[in-house]
């Protein structure tokens, strides 16, 4: 999983910076919270979990970090596509996707925390963490 959630979190990255670079040009900056959640949920975000499933790669590799991948691949484009919409004045379209977006997204980072807390075990991990 973790792999996959790195090389999605890079493609949020190109996005990020290519919004940013956009608004910089235009000297126009309506985006801001775009640019922000694309950055953060999407790049940042993605890639820690990502970095987290690539270290221990163990929960990496159940139902629970399946679910969760694909909750959060589904939830943010939908979340990002809402901010979008409110942005260019497309109020309902936005909470039509927004509300539900925000939803899986959250359901998807509970799902981390479970799988987390449910299959990180000190002492199996200890070594692993010990090395770096």
């Amino acid at each position: 999983m973790g792999v996959y959630f790195i090389k999605i979190a890079s493609v949020f990255l190109l996005f990020g910076i290519v919004l940013g670079i956009y608004m910089g040009i235009a000297e126009d900056f309506k985006y801001g919270d775009l640019h922000a959640h694309i950055n953060l949920v999407g790049w940042v975000t993605t890639g820690i979990y990502g970095l987290v499933y690539s270290f221990f790669p163990k929960i990496g590799s159940n139902k629970l970090a399946k679910t969760h991948f694909w909750l959060h691949i589904i939830g943010t484009p939908l979340l990002l596509g809402s901010i979008f919409l409110i942005t260019i004045n497309k109020m309902e379209a936005g909470m039509a996707l927004g509300i539900p977006g925000a939803l899986i997204v959250l359901l998807a980072v509970i799902i981390f925390g479970v799988n987390l807390f449910k299959n990180l075990n000190p002492t199996v991990h200890q070594n692993i963490s010990a090395k770096v």
